[in-house]
């Protein structure tokens, strides 16, 4: 299969056709970070769309939660080489919002297609994160200050090797990996990082 984006047509071809273990679908994700300000009712309004990313304030989020989150989903798939994302918002204060990686959710014909999304160099230019490229690790062997989905397995990272370094994260719908974003009120916040489809 070439490793190219896939239309939603051809995903939801490839998910009926192919709903097993080591499903040809599953080499092709679309990367998704969201951000939260809900905690300090931190508005975060969503720059243009990028080349690479769509960023909106949910749809689906309840009324009074959805100018506090917004959810950027990578408009191109990545297959086994790293590829380069981006997106932009603007917060309303002061202060830290959640940045969360995660994986697309599976088409409604095949909800138990599981999107696997490894993540390295995370980027930020007009706020601040820690141990963007993962390589500090805590005494457990995670990336210090990065919090794991609780209750959820810690995706391995596999056999292959990080864009930069030794370590990269892996991230899905349910296992998501998130930290803490220092932004300003009314200063752009452009999030950069490379992705790709995990391998086992």
């Amino acid at each position: 299969m070439k490793k190219t984006a896939l239309t939603v047509t051809a995903l939801l071809a490839l998910t009926l056709s192919h709903a097993k273990a080591g499903d040809p679908s599953l080499e092709n994700v679309r990367p998704v970070v969201s951000i939260s300000g809900a905690k300090d009712q931190n508005k975060v309004t969503p720059g243009t769309n990028s080349i690479t990313m769509n960023v909106e304030n949910p749809a689906y989020a309840p009324a009074d939660k959805k100018p506090f989150i917004l959810v950027a989903t990578g408009k191109a798939t990545t297959a086994a080489d790293w590829k380069e994302y981006s997106f932009s918002f603007t917060p309303e204060k002061d202060g830290y919002v959640w940045l969360s990686l995660s994986g697309q959710y599976p088409p409604k014909d095949n909800p138990s297609l599981l999107f696997k999304v490894d993540f390295d160099k995370v980027d930020v230019t007009g706020g601040r994160i820690e141990n963007g490229d993962f390589e500090v690790r805590t005494a457990e062997g995670k990336p210090q200050f990065w919090n794991f989905a609780k209750d959820k397995e810690v995706i391995a990272a596999g056999s292959k090797t990080a864009l930069s370094g030794t370590y990269f994260v892996t991230a899905s719908k349910d296992s998501t990996v998130g930290v803490a974003l220092m932004g300003s009120a009314g200063k752009p916040v452009t999030v950069t990082f490379s992705a790709r489809a995990h391998g086992e």
